[in-house]
Parts: structure tokens; sequence; C-alpha cells
């Protein structure tokens, strides 16, 4: 997988998690999360600007800045991507948008393993 898309799926996860407190922790006081916070900013700071400033856009638009792009097919918009940008996508460390939603996508091959 891409650099970059390794460190926005952690950087995903960090973010989600620290919306999820926020939301069961009516009481949490900033300073609760400054762990969190520190984690991100860490994360962030590894990302080229250029991608950044793509995550931040995305980050706007959507609840889901990563997607996986399975048989032609975006699973962010479920809309089919050009046969170029499916070639495309099967070579590695290329990190590409959908070019209809937009979302960061990442073949099967690039996908993380879950243990």
């Amino acid at each position: 997988m891409n650099n970059c898309l390794e460190i926005i799926l952690r950087l995903e996860g960090l973010v989600s998690l620290r919306k999820g407190l926020e939301r069961i922790r009516d009481c949490a006081k900033k300073r609760d999360f400054d762990f969190l916070d520190e984690k991100i900013h860490e994360l962030r700071r590894q990302l080229p600007d250029e991608v950044l400033s793509i995550y931040d856009h995305l980050a706007r638009e959507h609840g889901n800045i990563l997607t996986m792009l399975s048989d032609g097919v975006c699973q962010g918009c479920l809309h089919n991507v050009s046969s170029h940008l499916a070639k495309l996508a099967a070579k590695p460390n290329l990190m590409l948008q959908c070019e209809h939603c937009g979302r960061l996508i990442f073949t099967t091959r690039e996908a993380p393993t879950i243990m």
C-alpha cells in the first residue's frame, strides 16, 4: 500500500476514535484528548502538503475518505470507474482518487491485513 494511504488509514482511525469518544463522554474535557490530538497531529505532519490538502477537503465532504476499488467499482459511491483508472489502480504505490466522488481508492491487493 502507498505510504501516504497507510498514514491516512491510521489517521482516519484516530480521528474516528476521537469523535466516538467525544460522543460518549458528554463531560469530556479538552485535556482528556491530548494524547489522541498529539498522535493525529503527528500523522498529519508526515503527509506531504498536497496530500494533506486533499485529505482535509475530503474530510469535509465525506465521512469515509478511503475506499476500496473492487471489480472496477468505487465502494464509496458505487460508480464504475474508467478502465484507465482501473488499470492505474492495479499498479502499486499510486495514490488515486475516484473520478466520481473524489475519495482515495485502493485495491484489494493493497488492502491492509486485519488480524
